[in-house]
């Protein structure tokens, strides 16, 4: 068989973006008390605006229209559907998203016992106990941010998103012994962020668009085909008679009198959701222990020991959510074509009900009175697919979350071999370990008393958990001159987890806690590489 394919433009996901920082810093580091003291101090100004490309509708600072989205007379080169008019999409470019912050440091570094007389008198000129607290060090910073986005966001109602900003502080402790070979330092950090974008909580807003992406266009078509039919003089039963009834290439609803009714029986402005670059914020907590040791016993030999411990949590997850789930949800639940029976597609013998949109079925796959799983009305995929997600968000809010990965530790050494017939040659390896972290709860029911064999929600008690992870990594290498002594070459061999023979990793659970989403695991892997130094 003879296939011709084509690659065309679409507006889905299609924009060009710009996006301008203007800064502005003043930094001061000063060495006061013999050095013992080194205080930083920063100041950063952002002037940020970005905007994008967009069909859909063109507003100003307070989310108001000021230009409707392209209709489709405008947006297709042929005035209804197929190729996109790519140089009027591209060119037509939203307002400016504009702000301004600024982000304020401070730190500080002390050795208060650093050349003190009376440390030598008391412990010794040259020991262990005299190295420990002259290099004794204490270490603060503090810093209040804002962090410009990367690019332009709005919500659903086309209003900015607010701006991002966050503070933390960090401390620690460190000290050296035996002439610098043995380096210790322990940090303390907090940090907090204030309506910072994430892909997590613009997840729950994009979902949230489903009940009228997915199912509500669904419907509304469908309805409107059977108006135009019985516009027509025909009746429901030779409407549905005809096989492919409800599709364009039978019944086409894709010129513009018809998606404008289309989108008035959902109440929304024509291609509402076009082009619309939206996203959602959260607030977020950090607080940890990180542990750094590094011991070099020999200049030849290295070795480095990490360690942390993290906690993190979330508040305020998907305002942008919640206000337009007020705004849309009235609508979802009225929404109706109550002059349209139930019937049963004679072709394919499903049964459709179009008389009230939440609760009717048919229209689309994802909203069958016949699905065994559970999504038999445009209602029942919401509570399925967008609700679930948004309560297991809501039910972990404040509280660490088991999908994070509490604690890590690395340990790396190399050593070289500095004469002999192995001079040149190194090796060493790392070890690396992260702890266990959920990767799904079961099930749980979530509405008993009208669904009570429906398992739609996730038990936030009842964790799946992996058993974390080990990465073993191994090295080889061998140096030397070459062309006279004119040239460095240094040849090295680099075995990547080497343990690990290929495996299939599960990410994602069942309610039932089996595995539904698997990460590939590749076997170890095997990197020579040679390098020439001039």
């Amino acid at each position: 068989d003879s296939v011709t394919e084509q690659s065309l433009f679409s507006s889905a996901g299609s924009f060009r973006t710009r996006r301008e920082v203007k800064s502005w810093t003043l930094a001061a580091q000063s060495y006061l008390w013999e050095d013992r003291l080194i205080a930083t101090l920063g100041f950063r100004h952002d002037d940020y605006r970005a905007r994008i490309t967009t069909p859909g509708a063109l507003t100003d600072i307070n989310g108001k229209v000021t230009e409707v989205a392209l209709p489709n007379a405008q947006l297709f080169s042929n005035g209804v559907s197929g190729l996109i008019n790519h140089d009027l999409v591209m060119s037509r470019w939203a307002r400016w998203d504009a702000l301004e912050g600024n982000t304020k440091t401070l730190g500080a570094a002390f050795r208060p016992l650093k050349n003190q007389g009376f440390i030598r008198r008391m412990v010794g000129e040259d020991t262990a106990a005299s190295e420990f607290l002259q290099g004794l060090t204490f270490y603060y910073n503090k810093s209040d941010n804002f962090n410009p986005p990367a690019t332009y966001q709005t919500d659903y109602f086309f209003k900015p998103l607010p701006k991002p900003t966050g503070k933390g502080q960090d401390g620690g402790i460190g000290f050296s012994l035996f002439r610098n070979k043995l380096v210790v330092r322990v940090n303390w950090y907090e940090n907090e962020s204030q309506n910072e974008r994430t892909g997590a909580a613009g997840t729950l807003l994009t979902r949230l668009a489903y009940s009228d992406t997915t199912t509500g266009l669904a419907w509304a078509s469908a309805v409107q085909r059977i108006r135009n039919g019985i516009s027509a003089g025909r009746t429901l039963n030779e409407i549905i008679s005809v096989n492919g009834w409800n599709t364009d290439a039978v019944n086409p609803v894709n010129d513009p009198t018809n998606q404008q009714k289309i989108y008035d029986l959902i109440k929304l402005p024509l291609n509402y959701y076009s082009g619309l670059s939206s996203g959602a914020t959260q607030d977020s907590k950090a607080k940890g222990t990180e542990l750094q040791i590094t011991y070099n016993p020999l200049p030849n030999w290295t070795m480095k020991l990490t360690g942390s411990k993290q906690q993190s949590t979330y508040t305020n997850i998907a305002p942008q959510y919640e206000a337009w789930l007020a705004e849309r949800l009235p609508k979802w639940q009225t929404n109706a074509a109550p002059e349209i029976p139930d019937f049963i597609d004679p072709t394919t013998q499903r049964r459709w009900s179009l008389k009230n949109f939440w609760t009717g079925y048919g229209y689309t796959g994802v909203a069958q009175i016949e699905n065994t799983d559970g999504n038999t009305s445009a209602q029942a995929y919401f509570n399925n697919v967008v609700a679930s997600q948004v309560a297991l968000a809501k039910a972990l809010e404040g509280a660490r979350s088991p999908l994070e990965r509490q604690y890590h530790a690395s340990f790396l050494t190399n050593y070289s071999f500095p004469g002999g017939k192995l001079k040149g040659v190194s090796i060493g390896g790392s070890q690396r370990w992260e702890s266990r972290a959920a990767i799904g709860f079961y099930g749980k029911v979530g509405d008993p008393i009208n669904s009570p064999t429906v398992i739609n929600l996730n038990d936030v008690s009842r964790p799946v958990y992996d058993d974390g992870n080990y990465f073993t990594d191994l090295w080889i290498s061998y140096s030397r001159k070459i062309f006279n002594n004119k040239i460095g070459w240094k040849i090295q061999l680099n075995v990547n987890n080497a343990t690990e023979d290929g495996r299939l990793m599960p990410t994602q659970v069942n309610f039932d806690g089996t595995p539904w989403a698997f990460r590939i695991i590749d076997s170890r892997q095997f990197i020579l590489t040679s390098t020439f130094t001039f």
